[in-house]
């Protein structure tokens, strides 16, 4: 044979070779190439309740890790079909780098608000969100921006190799019947969303209630701040309970109202409280007589436990409006739990309620209100 054909014949494998990976290479980069769909929504009285796929995506990740074993009320206790779907579907995942990973992470510590907040700061490329710049607080309880950034990565390889896109879309009908459920907890003779701004003199960007059926009774309060100072709100809910047609609960009215009062709160206080930090921290030693009681809780140090007192005492405040013995005997509830400062925080609020020529926001009442405080730093 023509030595120079042999030459000419093996150059063309090698540029038919070279083609064809580049091809490969090409297609498996368009294949590893994904979005999230948007969120399925609907509004009711200035509130949006929706299934968000970033949150659902993690929190079948979250299940296949044995989550339940760092608490067993962060993933529901309820059998229903489509928690039965996820098992069976996602089961065989386990071992997938986006499960070793969040196990990883969660075992230091990204746990409870910390894995649905986060998931709220990233766009539907599995990329930090533009408009938004991740907090410290998300970034130290995640172990670093490296972590988050493996998280995210590793969570785009799980949508794929698990067509978690086709599961989300296949079960729309779910999720549309669980939101239009929920949406009848909204009152519609009375708006929520306008008492709080009205009561606290400041508004927000957007009001978002997140249902989660995976994840146990319960919510998390988040907020997120954009580049453009604004503030979204949301109320990540789990489920609390199974209704007759085998689709999970996120509550009764009362139970709604009241949840819905107490986490969108968080948004509101904990800003304040941040911006105050030195004064909040100036009456630390109350947490030392309440810290094993409060840490049992998951509030692990002193500036989430006042932002828990505050919170309920103000949603004490709210029932009291309401009906004044119910209002009474929601703060001896909030008492016998634990939270041992709150009924001196509720009375000091009636002064900002009868003062707002004064106080116009409860941020300027801040400072008088933590002077409620002040009796018990003698006792100690």
């Amino acid at each position: 044979m023509n030595r120079n054909f042999v030459v000419s014949l093996i150059l063309l494998f090698i540029l038919i070779a070279i083609i064809a990976t580049g091809c490969n290479q090409a297609e498996t980069s368009i294949a590893r190439d994904i979005s999230l769909m948007e969120p399925i929504t609907e509004s009711k009285n200035s509130i949006n309740v929706s299934v968000d796929p970033r949150i659902e995506l993690l929190s079948i990740v979250q299940v296949l890790s044995n989550y339940n074993k760092i608490d067993d009320s962060l993933i529901t206790e309820w059998d229903f079909e489509y928690k039965d779907k996820i098992i069976e579907k996602f089961s065989q995942y386990r071992n997938h780098k986006a499960v070793k990973q969040f196990k990883k992470m969660s075992n230091l510590g990204f746990s409870y608000d910390a894995p649905p907040g986060l998931m709220l700061f990233m766009d539907k490329n599995f990329n930090v969100r533009e408009d938004v710049e991740l907090t410290e607080y998300i970034i130290g309880r995640a172990g670093g921006e490296n972590n988050i950034n493996e998280l995210f990565e590793s969570l785009k390889e799980f949508c794929i190799d698990t067509n978690f896109i086709d599961f989300f879309n296949d079960n729309n009908n779910y999720y549309d019947r669980i939101i239009n459920s929920t949406l009848e907890l909204i009152p519609s003779d009375s708006n929520i969303i306008e008492d709080l701004e009205e009561y606290y003199g400041m508004k927000q960007k957007s009001y978002n209630v997140v249902l989660v059926s995976l994840y146990g009774k319960g919510a998390f309060g988040p907020n997120i701040d954009t580049k453009e100072d604004d503030t979204e709100i949301y109320s990540v809910l789990g489920c609390i309970g199974i209704d007759t047609m085998d689709l999970p609960m996120f509550g009764d009215l009362g139970f709604f109202t009241g949840l819905q009062q107490h986490e969108f709160s968080h948004s509101f206080i904990n800003p304040i409280t941040d911006k105050n930090h030195n004064l909040a921290y100036s009456y630390e030693e109350l947490f030392i007589p309440i810290k094993d009681k409060m840490r049992s809780m998951a509030y692990t140090n002193w500036g989430t436990c006042l932002n828990e007192h505050i919170i309920r005492a103000l949603t004490s405040r709210f029932a009291y409006h309401e009906d004044n013995l119910d209002g009474i005997k929601v703060l001896e509830m909030e008492k016998e739990t634990g939270f041992i400062y709150v009924e001196a925080l509720f009375n000091k609020l009636e002064e900002y309620e009868n003062n707002r020529d004064k106080y116009s926001t409860i941020e300027d009442f801040y400072p008088e209100l933590l002077k409620s405080l002040d009796e018990f730093m003698d006792k100690n």
